[in-house]
């Protein structure tokens, strides 16, 4: 009896045990399937009547999708996927499978009251709960394993007050068992019949418990088929997630310290290794040395959330790597899985945008003009940095103002005008020219381009292009005022010729009357006067000289310094206004034209003198001053003496700052308005620059540069010359104006000299090459530089140089049309005198001409 009952018990603890496995291989394929799900958040499947969006997940955003065919989709938790699994699973192999919890989300997760028994004993520290038990009035052996609060959970559960390692529930199996039940009385049936059959039958027994024995060996058989039959189904659901896994975007590690215990074939692919190298290979080869201790950290504490390190392949390249891991249970014992991504093409991708990112950034910034878009409504949108170099607003500044806040007032209806109108026009591009205002509140000049991009979705505004003008501008007004400088230049250059011719005249008979006149002569004071009048007349053409083609400067190296301070203190005789000017030492040299640089200083001495009715004070300060290039416009970079001239008088209204060098032009009843245009051609032709800064009721200062020598060129000094009382020699004059001709030559008879004069090239050559034949040749030679229709003297010159290369020429001109009178010498004549003639000057110079060898 003992061995009849000892074999029942044990055929009992089989059935038990093997309906108690059972349950624990569809727990841990449930464990499998929920880790894989939430491990990616959940999954996603088509919207349909038993799978509607979780109301439950309208925290995330994107629960619901449509994919680009138009599918749409909802995403579920792996809980719900679960009991949709657990269901289908039920109405197949009879086992029920429930996800439950003592604060369920969903109603449907509510567990019964054995369940809520179970959870309760797991919450007090039993690992696991099992037993027999009725459910709707069928007995099962009923199993239920606990839920840990891992951290991908609290995606769904946070809300509850789970933290990680919670007990949040758990998942309870119930496998029926009455199969296993009919097994087990089938056998006690057998063991009774058997032990009686012993006791009562004998043989008969025997054969009956052969019989018995084929048949519990028939549905051991059976059962066994049935427990194969699951584990297939296992073997079979491993095999789906191993294919889910090796299908992932990436490769897949499950590895414990480090070691490698199985792997997906994406990491194969992305290393480079084969799937029977990597498992069991150390994983931290597969991860560039200086990035290592990063993983090594991140794998110690835990670390959750996706990070980018580097890697390295089989073949020792090193790619862009992107992590993602976290600790699992995997056959009993915690694992970490870890998501490989090679992230190569992003970071390729990126490097591109970031480089035309910058591209786009640099041109911006560094191209001279300003990008802007606004609105239909005319409001900033966007600037381009490079505003505030230009404008002194920065982009922040402006963004979300109107576009036309900082327009002129005088220019902003035709500005909005000209925006209204290619608002409705698409493709269209408007240009025009307004005055903007910078930061500091003055204006520049900009040309504005819009193009109507409303349509266009990446820019839907109307794009501007500011380009500054005020330099085109200005050098415009000045190539105007230039321009107006020549006209007048060309009406000067003739009216200073003929005017020069008659001042010739006048002067050289005035000299004669002087010569022949005694001092007490009653007629001496109105001879002065004349000469007064004619000196006034040679300043007014000399001015008009300035303005004329041709009244290019004779220079010579000059100290500034004495010439300004004996200009102007001559100039300031007699008035009230002081001059303050210091000595500079080492000052730089200048090389000019004397007498155009005096008329400078005393054109502007008698501005400042006029500014100054009741008195003040004129300034000037001297500088040597090195000009880098593109300092100031127009301005070559070099050595320049800077000189700066300021007066305390009434100052110019700002208005008419820009009209003050424009010929005629005068702010004073009385004035000519050559003064300051007369200095700026001056100024210019020395290769110089002018600047004028003014306010009302302040004063005004003139800035003027001058190219500089740092040394003096030394030049041999000529012999010195003087009146004396005759000079024996046979003149040569040619000149076209009867006046002059009997002038020049009543003066040089005057001096003791022989004429003869002529009125045309031919004549002068012929008379010279007469004298040469003659034995008697001219000493000297004086020739008109121009005469209108035909050759003049520099031409006659080339000519005669040819006849004689050793003949003493001298130039003469009140007008020069070219550099002659400049650089005669380069041109063959030995000396030059200007008309009109004063008979001292023409003295000297014939002595010392003569006297060159």
């Amino acid at each position: 009896m003992f061995i009849a009952w000892h074999e029942v018990f044990d055929d009992y603890d089989t059935v038990s045990r093997h309906a108690g496995m059972v349950a624990r291989a569809q727990i841990d394929n449930d464990l499998l399937q929920r880790r894989w799900a939430a491990s990616h958040g959940g999954v996603y499947v088509p919207v349909d009547a038993t799978t509607p969006p979780s109301p439950y997940l309208n925290h995330i955003p994107e629960r619901d999708i449509e994919t680009p065919s138009g599918r749409k989709l909802t995403l579920i938790n792996p809980a719900y996927m679960m009991r949709q699994v657990n269901e289908l699973a039920d109405t197949q192999s009879g086992i029920k499978r429930h996800i439950t919890s003592l604060k369920p989300l969903r109603p449907e997760n509510k567990p019964d009251p054995w369940e809520a028994a179970a959870l309760q004993s797991i919450e007090q520290g039993q690992p696991s709960v099992q037993a027999v038990s009725d459910l709707d009035g069928v007995s099962y052996l009923r199993t239920l394993y606990p839920f840990i609060v891992e951290k991908k959970c609290l995606k769904c559960h946070a809300g509850q007050g789970y933290k990680v390692g919670d007990i949040r529930g758990g998942i309870s199996v119930s496998v029926p068992i009455a199969p296993y039940l009919k097994e087990f009385r089938a056998a006690l049936s057998m063991q009774i019949a058997y032990h009686g059959g012993v006791w009562l039958l004998g043989l008969l027994g025997l054969f009956l418990f052969r019989t018995k024995m084929q048949q519990q060996l028939q549905k051991t058989a059976s059962s066994l088929e049935e427990s194969l039959r699951i584990a297939e189904e296992l073997k079979n659901s491993q095999a789906r997630f191993q294919s889910l896994s090796d299908a992932s975007f990436g490769g897949v590690i499950i590895h414990e310290q480090g070691l490698i215990l199985d792997c997906n074939q994406g990491l194969a692919d992305m290393t480079g290794f084969t799937l029977d190298e990597l498992i069991g290979m150390d994983g931290r080869d597969l991860i560039e040395p200086d990035a290592l201790p990063l993983v090594l950290k991140n794998i110690k504490s835990g670390y959750g959330d996706r990070y980018e390190v580097e890697g390295v392949r089989k073949d020792g390249s090193i790619y862009p790597l992107s992590i993602k891991g976290k600790n699992v249970q995997y056959q009993g014992r915690e694992v970490r899985v870890i998501e490989f991504r090679d992230i190569t093409e992003r970071k390729k991708a990126e490097a591109s945008l970031r480089k035309n990112e910058a591209m786009q950034r640099a041109m911006l910034e560094n191209i001279g003009d300003v990008i802007a878009i606004v609105d239909a409504k005319g409001f900033n949108r966007f600037k381009s940095g490079n505003v505030e170099r230009w404008f002194g607003w920065s982009p922040q500044e402006l963004v979300g103002r109107l576009a036309w806040e900082n327009i002129h007032p005088d220019d902003l209806s035709r500005i909005r005008k000209a925006f209204s109108e290619l608002v409705p026009q698409e493709n269209t591009t408007k240009t025009e020219e307004c005055r903007y205002r910078c930061k500091d509140g003055s204006y520049k000049w900009i040309e504005v381009t819009g193009t109507n991009c409303l349509h266009d979705p990446d820019i839907r505004g109307i794009l501007l292009n500011y380009h500054d003008i005020t330099e085109k501008l200005e050098h415009e007004k000045e190539q105007q005022g230039l321009e107006k400088l020549e006209s007048l230049g060309i009406l000067a250059g003739g009216l200073a010729h003929d005017f020069n011719n008659l001042l010739a005249g006048l002067y050289g008979n005035v000299s004669l009357v002087k010569m022949h006149m005694a001092n007490d002569h009653p007629a001496s004071r109105y001879v002065e006067a004349i000469e007064k009048s004619m000196n006034s007349a040679k300043l007014l053409t000399n001015q008009f000289l300035i303005f004329a083609k041709g009244g290019d400067p004779l220079p010579e190296q000059l100290d500034l310094q004495d010439l300004i301070r004996e200009i102007i203190g001559f100039n300031l005789a007699g008035s009230n206004v002081k001059l303050d000017m210091s000595p500079v030492e080492d000052l730089w040299l200048v090389n000019v034209d004397q007498g155009q640089i005096e008329q400078v200083f005393a054109n502007l001495t008698i501005n400042a003198k006029q500014a100054m009715p009741s008195g003040g004070q004129l300034a000037i300060r001297l500088k040597n001053i090195c000009i880098a290039a593109e300092t100031i416009s127009d301005m070559q970079a070099g050595r320049y003496v800077q000189v700066m001239v300021t007066d305390t008088g009434y100052g110019i209204a700002p208005d008419l700052l820009e009209k003050v060098f424009d010929p005629y032009f005068s702010t004073k009843v009385t004035g000519s308005g050559l003064g300051l245009a007369t200095v700026h051609s001056i100024i210019k032709r020395h290769g110089g620059h002018i600047l004028i800064d003014s306010q009302l009721n302040t004063g005004t200062s003139f800035t003027l540069y001058l190219p500089a020598i740092e040394k003096a060129v030394k030049f041999s000094q000529p012999e010195e010359v003087t009146l004396s009382d005759s000079i024996a020699a046979k003149v040569l004059v040619l000149d076209d104006e009867e006046v002059v001709r009997k002038t020049l030559s009543a003066l040089l008879e005057l001096l003791g000299c022989r004429v003869e004069s002529v009125i045309n090239s031919q004549q002068a050559i012929g008379s010279y090459r007469a004298a040469m034949e003659s034995g008697d040749p001219f000493d000297v030679a004086i020739f008109d530089l121009t005469i209108p229709g035909e050759e003049g003297g520099k031409e006659t010159a080339q000519q005669i140089l040819q006849i004689d290369p050793g003949a003493r020429l001298i130039i003469s001109s009140g007008y020069a049309a070219d550099d002659v009178m400049a650089s005669y010498q380069d041109y063959g004549f030995k000396g030059v005198v200007k008309k009109p003639y004063l008979i001292e000057g023409l003295k000297i110079e014939l002595q010392r001409v003569l006297r060159v060898i």
